[in-house]
């Protein structure tokens, strides 16, 4: 009986399947921080060309952004 549990437990705990989900943890993690750098960047050039007095049709462009998206950019300068 101890045998059988035992070689029920190895097949509901696979290690290699542990590290798969840890790797495609870390990736994911990854992916989130690149994303969030990339919109802290964008944040930060809209601020410098509203600052600069660009055209909100000037940095939708080079943005990407939307308009309300840039105005709320707008608005937490203004705080």
């Amino acid at each position: 009986m101890n045998e059988e549990v035992r070689n029920m437990t190895k097949t509901l705990y696979d290690p290699a399947v542990e590290q798969r989900g840890i790797k495609k943890g870390i990736e994911q993690g990854i992916e989130k921080g690149i994303e969030k750098g990339d919109i802290r960047a964008r944040e930060e050039m809209v601020k410098e060309m509203l600052l600069d007095s660009e055209s909100i049709v000037k940095i939708k462009k080079y943005s990407k952004l939307s308009e309300e998206e840039i105005t709320e950019i707008k608005n937490k300068i203004k705080q």
